[in-house]
């Protein structure tokens, strides 16, 4: 077993020290270059992938192209070697100070929603200068981003994960790496792409936000289907302050559909880097640092800042119209600080001012349904031919889809009846108007139904019901 490697055994040029970790690919030791007189991090490939050649030939493949990445995100590859006679198959890369993502974040109070966008930013700035180079990650997740030295992250394993190959299935149906970073389509078997890439960055993302992983279950299976279905919490619930707009690209980088997501790190890069740029002028990795050194003590410094550039953006939006933009930013700032009296005066009045706007669209509504059936009678009564007496066997026809208004009305005194008409000569003459009603007495129960034809409008009276 390549965990029973002992210290002090050679490989190559290289002495090893001490166990590092282990994965699921490879173990990773600390070893001495004894040529070059430096420690290194050597990862040694499994015997069960060292002993399959096409899976040693694309294990050299993939050193000699993560090599020529040069970014101060990505982790750098000095050396590969072995593999011959059956031998022991290894990379050596520059040691790391650790620690992982997963655990400082684990383990630190929760970070700033500014401060967790500037450690996205690094890690995203080595994803899409991959990308830039034709490498794909296929393995994104926090346990494979390393802090370093106190001041910056790197994006480790490039390339690594795709090696396993059929093995990525146990004989017993486990699944072997993280299922809970993989996208749909790698859950189906369909080739990796750069949306495959900035689907697991996006769990990254709800994961450093939240602290918490989108997608999890009561066994691998559980958590394959949530990941098909796109079932997971709202960040939003799990963690407010983050506030809307994060939330929305948290949402965008998790969709099911890969051409639903950011077409490209570039992109989603810039939305991160908007983000920021909104609300402080301090660079990612000055944040990045002083995250790093003090997670809880950045996190109340900036906070006064945020809360007034937050209070700011509102209020642009507020003035362009975009209401619903202007009150995610004033509810931000309310997470932030509570009980701002200048921002609740904010929302107070936005709200006022949409409920007389929607009072006014649904008198304009009603008006409008009045105006039409009062146009509508008058176009009738203006082309129909004055109405005359005929016998009983020859009614006059109604016109077609006529407006009615019905009007009941239940008094407390009687209303006369009109009298009708003495003259009982068979020849048709003009119609006589019936004489109108007694104007209903005050305090009196009227009942008013109005039908309108067509039936598509909504009427109020008053501040009713519609």
């Amino acid at each position: 077993m390549l965990r029973a490697l002992h210290t002090n055994r050679r490989l190559g040029r290289y002495e090893v020290l001490e166990e590092l970790g282990h994965g699921g690919m490879a173990t990773v030791y600390r070893a001495r270059d004894t040529t070059l007189e430096r420690d290194v991090a050597l990862k040694v490939l499994h015997p069960h992938l060292r002993m399959a050649g096409e899976a040693q030939a694309r294990f050299r493949r993939e050193a000699k192209t993560v090599a020529r990445l040069r970014h101060p995100n990505v982790l750098e590859v000095y050396d590969f070697g072995g593999g011959e006679d059956g031998g022991d198959t290894y990379l050596a890369a520059e040691l790391l100070t650790g620690p992982t993502l997963k655990a400082f974040v684990e383990s630190s109070p929760r970070l700033s929603a500014e401060h967790a966008v500037a450690l996205l930013v690094l890690v995203g700035e080595a994803l899409a200068a991959a990308h830039d180079d034709g490498i794909l990650h296929r393995d994104v997740k926090p346990e494979n981003v390393l802090l370093h030295e106190g001041r910056t992250v790197k994006l480790t394993d490039f390339g690594i994960a795709h090696l396993a190959d059929a093995h990525t299935m146990t004989s017993t149906g486990q699944v072997i790496g993280s299922p809970g970073h993989m996208a749909p389509e790698t859950v189906q078997g369909e080739e990796a792409t750069v949306a495959t890439d900035i689907f697991s960055f996006g769990t990254v993302m709800y994961f450093v936000l939240t602290g918490a992983l989108p997608f999890v279950g009561k066994n691998p299976h559980q958590l394959l289907f949530r990941v098909l279905e796109g079932e997971y919490p709202d960040p939003l619930r799990l963690e407010p302050s983050i506030g809307r707009e994060l939330a929305e690209l948290v949402a965008d980088c998790l969709a099911t559909n890969p051409v639903q997501r950011p077409a490209s790190m570039r992109v989603l890069l810039e939305r991160l880097r908007a983000f920021l740029a909104a609300r402080t002028a301090e660079p990612a990795e000055t944040l990045v640092r002083e995250a790093i050194a003090d997670p809880a003590g950045a996190r109340d410094r900036v906070r006064p800042s945020v809360v007034r550039a937050e209070i700011a953006l509102g209020d642009a939006a507020g003035r362009e119209g975009r209401t619903v933009e202007a009150l995610a930013h004033y509810d931000r700032a309310l997470v932030l600080d509570p009980g701002r009296a200048d921002v609740l005066e904010r929302v107070s009045r936005i709200s006022d001012g949409g409920e007389r706007q929607a009072r006014m669209r649904q008198v304009g509504v009603a008006l409008g349904a009045v105006g039409l059936v009062a146009l509508l009678v008058a176009v009738v009564s203006y082309t129909r031919p004055p109405a005359t007496f005929v016998p009983d066997t020859h009614r006059v026809a109604a016109p077609a889809r006529l407006p009615v208004v019905e009007v009941t009305a239940r008094q407390t005194s009687p209303t006369p009846e009109p009298t009708p008409p003495t003259d009982t000569s068979a020849a048709p003459r003009p119609l006589t108007p019936r004489a109108p009603s007694a104007p209903v007495a005050r305090g009196a129960l009227r009942t008013v139904v109005f039908r309108p034809e067509p039936q598509n409008v909504t009427i109020q009276v008053d501040d009713g019901p519609a």
